[in-house]
């Protein structure tokens, strides 16, 4: 009887921890969705290299290639692999497309990350004190900007969190299928899936499940799960399908991948970037290391985590880009996570009769107290306000996109949808086109927008073809980006439009934003059959407007 209640006892608590867990997965999740909507359009801008990889992605929905006319007609922009918008155009395809709904895309894929870490923690010494501690990351302004904006990181981060979990259930074979397919996402994963393969090689997790194969198969059972087929299916086709893709354009794929790499490398940071807190995270990383590779079986959890943090640490070093700071957050993150396993154990053998919460809460209080301090972490009662991300801060929705104005504009464009040929528009800034395209999709309109990366490095290679414009739309506000300003006076300059000139302007919605047009009149008049149909037509009436 006495152990019979001791038992339901025992359920009862675990049955109350998990209700908690979920209430406080579900308290940051409702917290991370706020956050993602007062982030709107500017935490961050629209961005300039969200076309570079939606343009391929919207492509791939409407016309089954991969082939962007909008970037070139003839070359397809390989300088990063195709996972992201293939993924994406399925999004497309299902939903139609609108920025925004891409971006709500990114936050959901980085909820699943977290889900999946929170998921992996339940082996974890202090799942609810560990839960905890990814809800607050959660809230970070690298998660809030990577969970809206149209890029790699949010699927690379939630492909990495599902490879994880499976991982720290001892399933091989599954997880490390589910890691390998990063590469195909962002050539940072790679690194992860070294840093995988590392922990199941010394964590003796091979040997283990090559054990259960070879005893497995003497006994005439099944060796090889219906999921671990499933994924090696998936993987092998992945795979498959990005090398078929690299033979059939493979000049394109070394000439583009050679300038990412030396761009890269240009750009990477060496060991004398490193800073005092780099020092503290190495010492703590192979602390966790040493630790997990002596304890085996106790310390695999966290073996696994400082390998994958180490891993993610590299990002840092290479390339350079502002959007891979959040994979320093990871490593941080990580890194916070082994501290607290570690920290839990220790202070349990040490002091036998200090209650296990007491102490967890105690560690957990002093990790935070540090995160806090070094403003790794944003202290939540300062949300959203003091959530920052470089010099971008979230403001009011709608503050950087108005609707109005979009939709002025493209009802201004959309006479040229119905000309006999097809009418080439650049828009500056490039994500601009973005908007005007979900209103002006269903028009014969041709929205021209040169890769960005070629923008930067003011490539003026003959193999880029961008269409050429008819119709030169820029859109001049106060959001603008510093690096950007430069870019903006090219654009009004290759357009042949006077800043603060009147005789181009389209639009004018206030002090704050105002939207200026050229064409090449002669071009629109051949295209669309007359000159009844020039920009004069579409200009007379912007007083109106």
């Amino acid at each position: 009887m006495g152990t019979g209640t001791t038992n339901w006892g025992r359920s009862m608590e675990l049955g109350r921890n998990r209700v908690l867990l979920v209430a406080i997965v579900l308290v940051f999740i409702a917290i991370y969705a706020w956050l993602h909507l007062r982030a709107a359009f500017t935490l961050p801008l629209p961005w300039p290299d969200e076309p570079d990889f939606l343009w391929p992605a919207i492509a791939l929905a409407r016309d089954g290639s991969l082939l962007a006319p909008e970037m070139n007609r003839e070359l397809h922009m390989m300088w990063m692999p195709p996972g992201f918008m293939v993924f994406t155009a399925g999004w497309i395809w299902l939903f139609g497309f609108s920025l925004e709904l891409v971006r709500a895309l990114s936050a959901a894929l980085i909820v699943t990350f977290f889900c999946a870490i929170v998921l992996m923690l339940r082996r974890h010494q202090a799942p609810l004190a560990s839960t905890l501690l990814c809800g607050l990351f959660l809230l970070d302004a690298h998660f809030v900007a990577a969970g809206n904006v149209g890029r790699m990181e949010a699927l690379l981060l939630a492909v990495l969190g599902l490879g994880l979990w499976r991982l720290s259930r001892d399933d091989v074979i599954t997880g490390m299928c589910v890691l390998s397919i990063t590469p195909i996402i962002h050539p940072n994963g790679l690194y992860f899936v070294l840093a995988s393969l590392l922990f199941v090689v010394i964590s003796g997790l091979a040997a283990q499940r090559w054990r259960d194969l070879r005893r497995s198969e003497l006994q005439g059972s099944s060796r090889i799960s219906p999921l671990e087929w499933l994924s090696l299916l998936v993987v092998l086709a992945c795979w498959l399908s990005y090398a078929t893709y690299i033979a059939f354009h493979f000049d394109e794929f070394t000439f583009q991948i050679g300038a990412q790499l030396q761009r890269k490398l240009e750009r990477s940071n060496d060991l004398r970037t490193l800073r005092l807190s780099d020092y503290a995270l190495a010492v703590s990383l192979t602390t966790a290391f040493v630790y997990g590779l002596v304890q085996r079986e106790r310390g695999r959890l966290i073996l696994l985590l400082s390998c994958v943090a180490a891993g993610s640490w590299t990002c840092r070093f290479i390339g350079g880009e502002m959007w891979y700071q959040i994979f320093y957050q990871v490593t941080l993150l990580f890194t916070s996570l082994c501290l607290l396993e570690l920290g839990s154990r220790v202070l349990s053998r040490a002091l036998p009769n200090v209650p296990k919460l007491l102490l967890t809460a105690g560690l957990l209080l002093v990790l935070l107290a540090g995160l806090f301090g070094t403003r790794t972490l944003p202290f939540p009662p300062g949300l959203p306000d003091r959530l920052s991300f470089y010099y971008m801060r979230t403001a009011p929705s709608g503050a950087r996109v108005d609707p109005w104005e979009m939709d002025q504009v493209a009802a201004k464009l959309r006479r040229f949808g119905d000309c006999r040929e097809r009418v080439v528009i650049r828009v500056d800034p490039p994500a601009d086109a973005l908007f005007l395209y979900e209103r002006l999709s269903d028009t014969n309109l041709l929205f021209s927008t040169p890769p960005w990366l070629l923008v930067r490095a003011g490539n003026k290679d003959s193999r880029y073809r961008v269409p050429r414009w008819d119709i030169f739309v820029v859109h001049v506000d106060r959001y603008v980006f510093p690096f950007a300003r430069q870019m903006r006076k090219m654009a009004l300059k290759a357009a042949g439009i006077e800043p603060g000139s009147d005789e181009k302007l389209l639009i004018r919605n206030n002090a704050d934003s105002a939207w200026y047009l050229n064409e090449r009149e002669r071009q629109t008049a051949n295209k669309c059959g007359s000159e009844q149909d020039s920009i004069r037509n579409v200009l007379e009436d912007r007083g109106r407007s």
